[in-house]
């Protein structure tokens, strides 16, 4: 599911902007992912927005970052986050790195308990 009409559209209803130090990108949050993508599937996010931002901002290590295996434009930065503990000890947070490579979109968060172990691998830069 995307959870945006055209880029064009979304860019106008952006929640925040955060620099990822690791990736040297700005990472942008659409309104329209928050709140029909994210919000719906993971309740649990309700008012952490700046906590999304925090991980995103505070990923200084490629250690944190995970690439799919089958898309390679597709990563998840994923910290230790004592917001949704003792459930979860973490926050992941999915980001799509967009065409000319130098900006990238969440396309989802969410608390997890462990690092992801299948279809992913460490994220390498220009592989």
């Amino acid at each position: 599911m995307n959870p945006f009409k055209t880029d064009a559209q979304a860019k106008e209803e952006v929640l925040f902007k955060a620099k990822c130090p690791a990736l040297g990108l700005n990472v942008i949050l659409f309104r329209q992912a928050w709140e029909q993508h994210i919000l719906p599937s993971h309740p649990q996010l309700g008012g952490k927005e700046e906590v999304v931002k925090q991980v995103i901002q505070s990923c200084h290590l490629l250690d944190d970052i995970f690439q799919k295996v089958d898309r390679p434009k597709r990563l998840a930065i994923q910290k230790r986050c004592s917001d949704f503990e003792p459930i979860n000890s973490y926050l992941r947070v999915a980001i799509e790195i967009k065409k000319k490579g130098n900006w990238a979109i969440v396309t989802s968060a969410y608390p997890v308990n462990s690092f992801p172990k299948k279809g992913v691998k460490k994220y390498e830069p220009g592989k």
